[in-house]
């Protein structure tokens, strides 16, 4: 329960298939760890009363894992949801002048290339501290968002980073007025990820704060509604992550009066 990903060993019996076998193995590795502590949360393993020895580990607490169970119960069937790896990322963060690498980077530049024509024009941001610690991914996503700004797009970006950061400047003058600074300590949106429209999501897995690699998932929104549960549609999806942010943000400005 709750290991290091980096430290994770391979599963049993593993074996090497083709080119692509390196970054699977990384998949797998990633995918496993974050399995294994989401079975945790569903087999009652994972409670809230954890969540100050998660704090203070650095770790992953109940919050993320819950509502990753309440996104996979939007789906049919749960086991098929996370069946196909095809379409999940992982990326280095010591290798981030390796674009490719960079699942982030190459999902934006798909929305930059990709014809909006009748679709909505916006992209919803969701990060912890807006890559503090990572200067170089900040300033690479600043020229992203003019870059969007310049296509019409309207941005949002939801974040712990405060307006008064180095560049943020740049960015307050770039995103939409709906979005939101400086969210306090214990008022993280549970899911970090990257909503285009109604029609793709990037999602990023738990991790700790000091694992390097990261794990990421592409969804496209009008695939996915064929395995939604009867009566749902992608704008489901849309509402659970709007939820998602409307929750905190509620919270944290609440938190801000008193």
């Amino acid at each position: 329960m709750y290991r290091d990903p980096v430290k994770n060993k391979l599963p049993a019996g593993y074996t090497m298939n083709d080119r692509k076998d390196d970054l699977q193995k990384n998949v797998d590795i990633l995918f496993d760890t974050f399995l294994e502590s989401y079975n945790d949360y569903k087999a009652g393993k994972m409670t809230k009363k954890m969540d100050a020895y998660c704090k203070i580990a650095g770790i992953p607490d109940s919050s993320q894992y819950k509502a990753f169970h309440k996104f996979v119960q939007l789906f049919e069937k749960e086991e098929l949801f996370f069946l196909d790896k095809e379409d999940f990322y992982y990326y280095d963060m010591m290798q981030v002048n390796n674009e490719y690498q960079i699942a982030m980077f190459e999902f934006i530049e798909n929305i930059i290339k990709f014809d909006f024509t009748g679709r909505e024009k916006k992209v919803v941001f969701v990060f912890g501290s807006f890559w503090k610690g990572k200067p170089e991914i900040r300033t690479k996503f600043i020229s992203y968002f003019e870059i969007l700004c310049k296509k019409g797009f309207e941005i949002e970006l939801y974040t712990n980073a405060k307006e008064t950061e180095d560049q943020m400047d740049k960015v307050v003058q770039l995103v939409s007025k709906k979005s939101y600074f400086g969210l306090q300590e214990g008022n993280r949106v549970p899911i970090h990820f990257i909503l285009a429209g109604d029609d793709y999501v990037l999602l990023e897995f738990p991790h700790t704060e000091e694992v390097i690699v990261r794990l990421d998932m592409f969804i496209d929104l009008n695939t996915a509604e064929a395995e939604l549960k009867q009566k749902k549609t992608k704008t489901d999806i849309v509402l659970f992550f709007d939820n998602l942010i409307k929750e905190v943000v509620n919270k944290d400005a609440q938190g801000r009066k008193t």
